[in-house]
């Protein structure tokens, strides 16, 4: 059972169910701000957000819910383990940035001039993120996903 210390927890609406999932959108508030998880979700950055919850998961943290009574429009509360959380952050933020870093020594060390440097450094970036499109693609990252914690009353 996860502690409730481990999930991060947003409200959010039902928007649409189909067979294979819920999609679900979550407004940021007010409150963000001073969410200790603010850094984990990014919810600052837009006023609403669609997440995808599956309804038969199979991840480690996925729920069956495919039995639970959810209508289009009801309150509902999606969570995510905070590790699942901070192991996206690290590969869409904190990977970039080593490898920007990395890659800026390197090319200086074969003898390349620092504009060379910087542009060859931010190609390496935009590959890094061109393979995490693809791999999005194939669902390799489909153990960071929401999921639902329950109906509000």
């Amino acid at each position: 059972m996860r502690e409730k210390s481990d999930i991060v927890n947003h409200s959010g609406t039902v928007v649409s169910i189909d067979t294979e999932k819920i999609r679900i959108i979550i407004e940021a508030n007010s409150a963000c701000g001073a969410c200790a998880a603010k850094g984990l979700c990014n919810m600052g950055e837009r006023k609403e957000k669609i997440l995808d919850v599956y309804k038969k998961d199979g991840g480690e943290h996925g729920e069956d819910i495919s039995g639970m009574d959810i209508k289009v429009g009801d309150k509902v509360q999606v969570g995510v383990v905070s590790y699942v959380a901070m192991k996206a952050v690290r590969i869409a933020y904190l990977y970039p940035f080593i490898l920007l870093v990395v890659m800026f020594f390197v090319f200086g060390a074969i003898g390349l001039c620092e504009l060379w440097q910087g542009l060859l450094s931010c190609l390496m970036v935009v590959v890094y993120a061109f393979i995490l499109y693809i791999l999005s693609k194939k669902n390799m990252f489909k153990h960071i996903r929401f999921f639902l914690v329950g109906k509000e009353q």
